[in-house]
């Protein structure tokens, strides 16, 4: 994969391409992480696809590109909704009338669509709520900070927020208790300053793999505290004193809407067609019934006669799925002081018994709103990440079925098989046994079997 450089630093969060096919992360040490696709960087895709779209549009074949055929060159995405237009006057560096290659390339990487490009997602009002709702839940003697006594005591949380009684708690649950009238507007002043590297301490991330081939990741790290400690083919682990970080792959497949936009793409075409053996602009070009063709009609009648034949369409087609997927798009996501964020250790929204227990491990005694250490979560996903492309409507992708995980935690075997949410505990609600059994196998008298309690009484409860 092409290079960025992420640094955390005190000013925010800044992303600029480098030379080498990698990512270097910045949190308290320098860590590179490098990534390949089948041996094909980032840079070589991107350098492709904008040479194929050169020459797409240089209907002369000439090596060169004139106002005329810069006319329906479209916009391509960046990130955070944006675009960037074909601008003839800017591409035209040498002001010759024409547009070189290199003219071409440079004008793009310059405005940002460049082999890697960056997305910073600032926190939101209901982050911040969901946080201070489960500060004050913690909390219990109001005093603005968190004892180790309170930490401990966060699995109860579960019985005072846990509405539909599925032993894990959703933001939508905390939120329904009511937000409180006093509520902080931003305190820990993260929108003016972004990712302050003294308070990132832990980073989330995730690939989606490329459209080529599997991913392939290694790290290094400049810095002995900041510990690599596993690192396979698709995953690495990261842990520094005062947080971890993981890199691995999401669990969506990242062409799947390119494949479902382009079979619609096609579709849409067919009808415009009907028995004839093209679609000509002329008979479309005032019927609204045909906008999906109308859409990609200028762009894609390659030679620009005013019809469209399916080997054009399929090539232009094909061209936009180079472009979808010839990028890495990096999105960080600044959680702020989040309690919420910074307990959900597995990413899934909810907070589960076992992750409640672990408030005490996670956070530190006597942490305040201030001192709650900061979350960021990043994701590099193969694409722009937009939903279009030029003309095309690229369709929400799909999730990959996968089988159900193993236990995590492990443990006797009816124990896993009572822990129906893998949260590394049976509550009294998920043991199938009488009540009776469940009181012995519950030594600390807490409520929840745990793995230990489990493997002390054998094999059987």
């Amino acid at each position: 994969m092409r290079a960025v450089l992420v640094v955390f630093a005190s000013f925010g969060l800044v992303a600029a391409a480098t030379g080498a096919d990698g990512v270097d992360l910045l949190l308290p040490a320098r860590v590179r992480i490098e990534a390949t696709s089948d041996g094909e960087t980032v840079e070589a895709r991107w350098s492709a696809f904008l040479d194929r779209l050169f020459s797409h549009f240089d209907r002369n074949a000439d090596d060169s590109l004139d106002a005329k055929e810069a006319e329906n060159v479209f916009s391509l995405p960046l990130p955070g909704k944006k675009s960037i237009a074909a601008d003839f006057a800017k591409m035209d560096a040498d002001k010759n009338s024409k547009i070189s290659r290199a003219e071409w390339r440079a004008f793009y990487r310059a405005a940002g669509f460049a082999p890697v490009v960056s997305h910073i997602v600032p926190p939101t009002p209901e982050q911040r709520t969901t946080s201070e709702i489960l500060f004050r839940r913690l909390d219990r003697d109001g005093d603005g900070k968190l004892s180790k006594d309170e930490l401990a005591k966060a699995p109860v949380l579960l019985k005072q927020l846990d509405a539909d009684e599925n032993e894990s708690i959703t933001i939508a649950e905390i939120l329904a208790v009511g937000i409180p009238a006093d509520l902080p507007t931003d305190p820990e002043n993260v929108r003016a300053n972004p990712l302050d590297a003294s308070a990132v301490v832990l980073g989330r991330f995730q690939v989606k793999r490329p459209a080529v081939g599997p991913v392939k990741i290694t790290a290094v790290s400049d810095k002995p505290e900041f510990v690599i400690d596993q690192s396979t083919e698709s995953t690495v682990f990261f842990r520094w004193p005062t947080g971890t970080g993981r890199l691995g792959p999401a669990t969506q497949d990242p062409v799947a809407q390119l494949r479902e936009a382009k079979g619609y793409c096609r579709s849409a075409y067919e009808t415009a067609r009907g028995s004839k053996p093209l679609v000509e602009w002329k008979a479309i070009e005032d019927d609204p019934a045909h906008q999906v063709v109308r859409m990609i009609f200028p762009a894609a009648d390659r030679d620009g006669n005013g019809q469209l034949t399916t080997v054009e369409l399929d090539q232009f087609l094909d061209l936009i799925e180079a472009g979808a997927t010839c990028q890495i798009t990096i999105e960080a996501v600044d959680h702020g002081r989040n309690l919420f964020v910074l307990l959900d250790q597995n990413g899934d929204g909810r907070l589960g018994f076992q992750e409640l227990a672990n408030a005490g491990k996670i956070i530190h005694e006597g942490a305040t709103r201030l001192t709650i250490p900061r979350t960021v979560r990043m994701t590099a996903k193969a694409g722009c990440g937009e939903s279009t492309f030029g003309p095309v409507r690229i369709a929400s992708p799909k999730p990959v079925t996968a089988e159900k995980p193993p236990a995590k935690f492990g443990g006797p075997a009816w124990f896993i098989a009572m822990d129906t949410n893998q949260d590394g505990v049976v509550s009294r609600r998920e043991f199938i046994g009488p009540p009776a059994a469940f009181d012995r196998l519950d030594i600390d008298h807490d409520g929840t079997i745990t793995r230990k309690e489990a493997e002390a009484a054998g094999k059987k409860p």
